[in-house]
Formats: C-alpha cells, structure tokens, sequence
C-alpha cells in the first residue's frame, strides 16, 4: 500500500522501471515543492529523538546505537542539504 499521490506514484514507477536523470529531477523538484530541507531536517530530528528516547526499543539501548542514529540524522541532512542546493541550482524556478 502507498500513501503517495497520483503523481508520486506514477514518478515512482517511471524511475523504477527505467531510471532517468529527467523524472529524478521531477521526484527531487515535487519534493522539494512540498517541503524544504530545514522542515526534513526537523522531521528527521523528530524520528531519531524517538527513536534514541523510546524505552521500548531494544536496538537503541547501548551508546553505540545511539551514537549510530545520531550519524545517520548528521548524515542524511548533510545530504539533503546538498541535494536540495544542487536542486535550486538546476531548477527554472530556483527556491
């Protein structure tokens, strides 16, 4: 089951199929549309806060797993970072 729109799934099974820098830039443009990178890094704090604080959960016990959750949020958003950049960078409409 997806919870995609009509237009994310269609890109979605394009870039299945065949992968193609043009429907990259279209899933990376209607992202990007939809949220920024500070609003993912924010959502992603919130999923790694969870994670690292939820008592429930056996595989965040040890400071390693934390530490390991901590360089995953670091990691990811450096990346968003860079990928929305170089989105505005070839984008007609720069954000």
């Amino acid at each position: 089951m997806s919870t995609l729109p009509g237009i994310l799934k269609e890109l979605h099974e394009q870039f299945t199929a065949i992968p193609q820098e043009g429907t990259a830039q279209k899933i990376m443009q209607q992202y990007f549309g939809y949220i920024n990178a500070t609003q993912v890094q924010e959502q992603l704090w919130e999923l790694a806060h969870g994670a690292i604080t939820n008592e429930l959960l056996t595989d965040t016990q040890t400071a390693a797993d934390r530490h390991n959750i901590i360089f995953f949020y670091e990691y990811t958003s450096l990346f968003i970072n860079a990928v929305y950049f170089l989105h505005g960078k070839t984008a007609k409409d720069p954000i």
